[in-house]
């Protein structure tokens, strides 16, 4: 992108370089064409102190002269212009498809980032895990334990909403299992 702004600038400065001769020539002969016009301006306003209508003609002379060279002029300098336009046109469009390019390069790369962030997670978490506390010859299944807990709170109609999160504490020197869901409701489930 950078490339395309820097020949971009190069094809200004070559056409402000074709330019500047073609306006020099024509601030020359306009300035020309004003100095031969001055001299009738010049006629044309005493000649309008005493009568404006004989003044008229002096001055249309004096447009009359002046026009063709802006005319002129301006011949010269609007294809200097088209060129100018025509050549910065495919650098303005390079331009704005490379920032296009570069923002869909990105989006693209972002997405490809998180997938990948996404599948080293879920390879990292197991499937399923089996959780078994065993003390003094007894055995507890913390699944079978959350399932119960669930089942009392769901018996319940408890007033803090659906089942969110389940924490299990199995203390088996009391031969319980203690729960909390939702942060709010508690109970406890023998062993």
């Amino acid at each position: 992108m950078a490339n395309n702004l820097e020949k971009g600038k190069e094809v200004v400065e070559e056409v402000i370089k074709k330019a500047e001769p073609v306006v020099e020539e024509a601030k020359k002969k306009a300035g020309a064409a004003k100095k031969k016009a001055e001299p009738v301006i010049k006629e044309a306003k005493k000649k309008a102190s005493s009568a404006r209508k004989k003044a008229e003609p002096a001055i249309e002379e004096a447009k009359k002269k002046v026009e063709p060279v802006i005319e002129e002029a301006k011949k010269k300098v609007e294809p200097v212009i088209e060129e100018a336009k025509k050549k910065a046109e495919p650098v303005i469009k390079g331009t704005a498809a490379a920032k296009k390019t570069t923002r869909k390069a990105a989006a693209t790369a972002g997405k490809k980032a998180t997938k990948a962030a996404k599948a080293a997670a879920e390879a990292l978490i197991p499937d399923k895990v089996n959780i078994f506390v065993q003390y003094q010859g007894k055995e507890a299944d913390a699944q079978e334990l959350a399932a119960k807990a669930k089942q009392i709170y769901l018996e319940q109609d408890s007033p803090f909403g659906p089942v969110g999160t389940i924490n299990l504490y199995i203390k088996p020197e009391d031969n319980a299992a203690y729960y909390v869901i939702n942060d709010n409701f508690t109970g406890s489930i023998s062993l």
